[in-house]
C-alpha cells in the first residue's frame, strides 16, 4: 500500500509546485513592478526590492499555498478519474479516504507550516516591510544636488561640488552632529552606497575634523568609511503609520486580546488562527468536485473550484471586517469557516459512499 502513497505523491508534487510558483509569482510580480518603478525613479538598489518582496512573501504564502494545494489535488484526481484509475482502485476494495491518505497527510503538514507563517513569520514580514519602505523614503531624501546643502536628514548636512559619470561625488563636505560633538568631513571624492538599513559614505583623500576649538582634533585619511542608520537619523520624514497589531508577535497579541476589549486585536488574533484552516476546508471539497462524469468538461470543474475559493476568501474578509469593527462577535469568523467545512464534509462523505458521485449528485 505504500506504493499507492508514493504514486499519489509523485502525481501531486509537480502540479503543486508549479501552481504554487505560478500563483505566488503572479502576486509578487505585480508588487515587484510597483516597487521597481519607485526604486528606479529614485536610483535605489535592486537589493532593496528583494528585501521588500521577501517581507511580503509570508502574507502571500498564507493565501497561495491553499490555492496551489487545491488545484494540484484537483488536477491529480481528475486525471486519475478520467483514466479510470480511481474506478480500478475502488474495484480493488480501496476506499477514497485510503487512496487520498498521503495527500491528506500533506494537507495537515502544510496546515502546521501555515500556522507558523501566519502567527510568526507574517507579523515579522509586516514589520520588515514597513521599516524597509521607510528607509526607501529616506533614501529619496538623501539625493544630493550639486552645489547645494542637503539637510534633509536631522543632524547631518552634506554638500558636494559635483558628480561624475561613474557616480562619484567630488569635493564633498559633510557635518555629522549625531553624537553631540560636531564632526566635519572634507573629501576630494566620495561614494554613497545603500547597505540594508544604513547609508555608507566612502570618503577618499580627505580630512576629519572633530570637536570645537581649542579641543579641535584633525586627522587626514586616504580612505574613510562611516555608516548612518537611516531609521534613527531622520525625523524630517517621520516614521509612517504603524499598525502594531499586524506586527505583534503572537504572545504579545494574545496578551492584548486578554487584557482589553480591543475588537481589532481580537479580529487579528482569530484571523491568524483561521487562515491556515482554509487548506483543510478546501481539502474537503476536492474529492466531490473532481469526481465529475468522464464525459464532463474539466473546465467546468475548475470553474467551480475558482468560485469556491472566491466564496471562502470573501466570507473570511467580510466577517473579519465585521468583527474588527465590533459589529459581530469573534465567533462569527469561525462559524463562517465551520459552515463551509461542514458543507465540504457532507459532500465528501456522500462521494465516499457513492462511487462516481461528484459535487452535484443529481447530474449523475
Amino acid at each position: 500500500m505504500k506504493i499507492l502513497d508514493r504514486y499519489m505523491l509523485r502525481n501531486f508534487a509537480l502540479p503543486f509546485l508549479t501552481s504554487l510558483a505560478v500563483v505566488t509569482g503572479v502576486l509578487l510580480f505585480g508588487r515587484a513592478l510597483n516597487i521597481l518603478s519607485s526604486l528606479s525613479d529614485n536610483g535605489l538598489g535592486f537589493s532593496l526590492m528583494i528585501q521588500l518582496l521577501w517581507s511580503i512573501l509570508p502574507y502571500f504564502l498564507v493565501l497561495t499555498v491553499p490555492i496551489a494545494f487545491f488545484f494540484a489535488m484537483q488536477s491529480t484526481l481528475m486525471r486519475l478519474n478520467q483514466d479510470s484509475e480511481m474506478d480500478a482502485l475502488r474495484a480493488a476494495g480501496i476506499s477514497y479516504p485510503r487512496t487520498l491518505r498521503s495527500l491528506i497527510m500533506v494537507a495537515f503538514l502544510l496546515y502546521l507550516s501555515l500556522c507558523y507563517v501566519a502567527l510568526v513569520w507574517m507579523p515579522q514580514g509586516t514589520h520588515s516591510f514597513r521599516i524597509a519602505f521607510y528607509n526607501m523614503d529616506n533614501m529619496k531624501l538623501l539625493k544630493l544636488t550639486p552645489q547645494q546643502f542637503s539637510d534633509s536628514m536631522d543632524d547631518l548636512t552634506v554638500y558636494v561640488q559635483g558628480q561624475d559619470e561613474t557616480g562619484l561625488y567630488h569635493q564633498l563636505m559633510m557635518e555629522d552632529r549625531r553624537s553631540g560633538t560636531p564632526i566635519v568631513y572634507l573629501a576630494k571624492t566620495a561614494a554613497i552606497e545603500w547597505r540594508g538599513e544604513q547609508i555608507e559614505f566612502i570618503l577618499y583623500q580627505g580630512t576629519r575634523l572633530e570637536g570645537k576649538a581649542p579641543q579641535l582634533r584633525m586627522a587626514s585619511f586616504d580612505q574613510y568609511q562611516t555608516q548612518i542608520k537611516i531609521a534613527q537619523s531622520s525625523t524630517k520624514n517621520p516614521m509612517p503609520w504603524r499598525n502594531t497589531l499586524l506586527e505583534m508577535p503572537p504572545m504579545e497579541l494574545w496578551k492584548v486580546v486578554q487584557s482589553s476589549d480591543n475588537a481589532e486585536a481580537t479580529a487579528e488574533w482569530h484571523r491568524r488562527l483561521l487562515l491556515p484552516t482554509t487548506i483543510i476546508v478546501l481539502l474537503l471539497f476536492v474529492l466531490p468536485l473532481s469526481l465529475s462524469p468522464k464525459r464532463s468538461m474539466q473546465a467546468t470543474a475548475y470553474l467551480w473550484g475558482v468560485l469556491l475559493m472566491f466564496a471562502v476568501y470573501n466570507i473570511q474578509v467580510a466577517l473579519f471586517q465585521q468583527v474588527a469593527s465590533a459589529q459581530l462577535p469573534w465567533g462569527s469568523m469561525w462559524l463562517g469557516q465551520g459552515l463551509m467545512a461542514s458543507l465540504g464534509l457532507t459532500w465528501f462523505i456522500y462521494a465516499c459512499k457513492n462511487s462516481g458521485s461528484g459535487m452535484f449528485p443529481w447530474t449523475q
